[in-house]
């Protein structure tokens, strides 16, 4: 009888940084975080000079479990 080996599809994380507004923030370039299913993921809250960081649509630290998107959402500093 032989081994079976498991085959794990690696998942892709997608990071979206924008201003309140929607808009791309200028320095800041989408990323992708790539792993596998039960890797722990980190996103970055880049500096962004003129801006203050304010919200993400999934955590900024966690487990991957499936392709996902988040979007990283930062206010313009008054």
């Amino acid at each position: 009888m032989g081994l079976r080996q498991r085959v794990t599809a690696s998942q892709t994380i997608s990071v979206h940084y924008q201003d309140t507004d929607g808009e791309a923030i200028e320095g800041l370039s989408d990323k992708h975080i790539t792993g596998n299913p039960g890797d722990s993921y980190e996103i970055n809250r880049p500096d962004a000079p003129g801006y203050e960081y304010q919200k993400s649509t999934i955590p900024l630290n966690g487990t991957i479990t499936s392709d996902q998107s988040a979007v990283v959402t930062y206010q313009k500093k008054q």
